[in-house]
């Protein structure tokens, strides 16, 4: 007899298209295409109105807001209420950056802010000082672009789209305008002023050149006020502002491109990076807060995690215990700072040597006995470095040309140290991988330990063996390592052992051994190895413990005091030459004063 085959039937879920051809019949196909054809009609609707929002008018009806301060505080009640607060350095650099009249296409403004993450760059400023533009100024044009398409959609383009809606509301409520701001995807126009922004980003030079002012408004930039001629109001506007968002990732022809256009205002806001490229060179010569503003020369601005004080205090404590003082990461995180493969190695001489000199005994860490594993093939040596808790008790490395005899001696090694597999972390790359699937073979199921494999700080390194090597450091700042049994090789190597930046992602990664090479700096077989042996462990596993007490006990000075306390000094020196009194509550008061002598 025949088996009957079964089939096993999937069943799809009706899409919109099917659901109205089982509603209306043959009528299905019509009302699809009456569909398509209303929503290419409200396109058209839409980019009608953008062009007609943008094109020139006969009157316009500029919003008299003095700078985007005041903007805010119309759009947002909880900003007007006190509810919520704009830092000083927000208030103060919207301020400054809005200033009227003041910047020309002869002398425009050129100014770059470096800020910690999470500085509020994006919401309140470049977001702000974009709208403040779009509907105070008659026929401006402001340009934002970025190396990030997520960056600017989803947080320049977002937070614009939302004051913008925000302020249509309270334009139509007020009966101003029932649609002020006509808001399209990377474009939005605004009928009561003809100004527009445009927000785009390119790789491709051609398309970041060409940003003029409009033919019709260029001719009055600098206008400091409305004025009356040939029985016509003309009002402040003109503007061409570019905007680099993220600029330490836009490359260097992107920024010449740019630069090439005709604008009154230019302004760079980024995280810090690295000591290259066009943001970093401009940092480099620029006049820098708190010195006297000057716009005949680029200004820079550098905002730390200090000057926000919605950034968690105890956080950046943490992060500053956890990284380092003087690690790339804390220093670019919080402090905005610029770091270099040429100014930094991972583990700094002066830090090995002071670890070196205070020799810390053995601490009860539960830590047991580990040992890490550096394998080779050829010129290359093998080394094994084993620890009895935090204290560095021997080490062996040999170099051998045939690697399918390696596991032999390295078994010997295993037993004349009396490690235990679970206890032995051992790097997988490259010719490893073979040497270790043989000691596995031969009952070592030691660790593997895949150096390129996803760091668990995603965020800061860009693989696994970076953020190992950093762990260690912060053990050696805290001079709770003992290697006084380390051989002269392994402390050269431990103190040269470099990093450098992925290129747009800014992540931590190492310096690789072929480029170690090439630079002079040698193979680092010992200093992978003693770091291997401290996988898994990091500062926090410290916690507690009486020695690490005793080490953080020392006053460590506030990294950006010296900046605060000039800054002090700066405002102490208005208040007595009595400019205005200095206060959180009438800070534009006081900027405008500062500005207008």
């Amino acid at each position: 007899m025949e088996k009957k085959l079964k089939t096993k039937m999937s069943v799809s879920p009706l899409s919109d298209k099917d659901i109205r051809k089982l509603v209306y019949g043959d009528a299905g196909k019509q009302a699809e295409k009456n569909l398509e054809r209303e929503k290419l009609k409200n396109v058209e609707q839409e980019d009608e109105e953008l062009r007609i929002a943008i094109s020139e008018h006969d009157d316009y009806i500029p919003l008299d807001f003095e700078d985007p301060v005041e903007l805010l505080l119309f759009i947002d009640d909880n900003f007007r209420k006190g509810i919520k607060k704009l830092h000083s350095w927000q208030e103060e650099e919207l301020i400054r950056i809005s200033r009227t009249g003041v910047y020309t296409f002869k002398e425009p403004l050129k100014e770059g802010i470096v800020a910690a993450n999470g500085s509020g760059k994006d919401a309140f400023v470049i977001s702000i000082i974009a709208l403040w533009l779009l509907v105070s100024r008659v026929r401006s044009r402001t340009i934002i672009t970025s190396a990030s398409y997520n960056q600017l959609k989803n947080q320049t383009e977002n937070y614009i789209k939302f004051y913008g809606t925000k302020l249509n509301m309270k334009l139509a409520v007020n009966n101003v305008h029932p649609k002020a701001c006509i808001i399209k995807r990377e474009h939005i126009g605004c009928n009561l002023t003809g100004s527009e922004i445009i927000m785009f980003v390119t790789d491709d030079p051609g398309k970041a050149e060409g940003f003029h002012p409009n033919p019709d408004y260029g001719h009055n930039i600098g206008l400091k006020e409305s004025i009356v001629i040939d029985n016509k109001r003309v009002y402040p506007g003109g503007d061409v502002t570019f905007i680099e968002n993220e600029a330490k990732s836009i490359p260097d022809d992107i920024d010449e491109a740019l630069g090439r256009g005709t604008y009154n205002r230019l302004l760079k806001i980024s995280s810090s990076g690295g000591t290259s490229g066009h943001f970093y060179r401009d940092y480099k010569k620029a006049v820098e807060y708190p010195a006297i503003f000057d716009k005949s020369r680029i200004y820079f601005r550098r905002i730390t995690s200090y000057d926000c004080p919605h950034i968690s205090k105890v956080k950046i404590e943490q992060d500053k215990e956890y990284y380092g003082e003087n690690s790339p990461i804390f220093r670019s995180k919080h402090l905005a700072l610029f770091t270099s493969v040429n100014e930094c190695v991972v583990i700094t001489r002066e830090a090995l040597q002071s670890c070196l000199d205070y020799n810390p005994e053995k601490l009860d860490l539960n830590f047991g006995r580990r040992a890490g594993l550096d394998t080779a093939a050829g010129g290359d040596e093998n080394c094994l470095y084993v620890f009895e808790e935090n204290i560095l008790i021997g080490w062996e490395s040999f170099t051998i040309q045939d690697t399918s005899i390696t596991p032999k001696y390295l078994i010997e090694m295993f037993h004349k140290w009396h490690l235990k597999e679970f206890s032995i972390f051992a790097d997988d790359g490259g010719i490893s991988h073979g040497i270790i699937d043989n000691l596995w073979a031969a009952g070592w199921r030691i660790n593997r330990v895949r150096n390129q494999s996803p760091a668990f700080q995603k965020l800061h390194y860009g693989n696994r063996g970076a953020e190992l090597y950093f762990n260690f450091a912060r053990l050696i700042q805290e001079k709770v390592v003992n290697l006084k049994k380390a051989p002269q090789k392994a402390i050269d190597q431990l103190s040269s052992r470099y990093y450098k930046q992925q290129e747009g992602l800014g992540k931590l990664i190492l310096e690789s051994k072929k480029e170690a090479r090439a630079s002079g700096h040698g193979s680092p077989d010992h200093a992978d190895a003693i770091v291997l042996a401290w996988s898994g462990i990091t500062i926090d596993d410290f916690r507690g413990r009486k020695a690490f007490q005793d080490k953080t006990k020392h006053v460590v000075t506030d990294p950006v005091e010296a900046v605060m306390k000039k800054r002090d000094e700066q405002f102490e020196q208005l208040k007595e030459k009595k400019v205005k009194p200095f206060a959180r509550s009438n800070i534009s008061a006081l900027m405008r004063g500062l500005y207008d002598r």
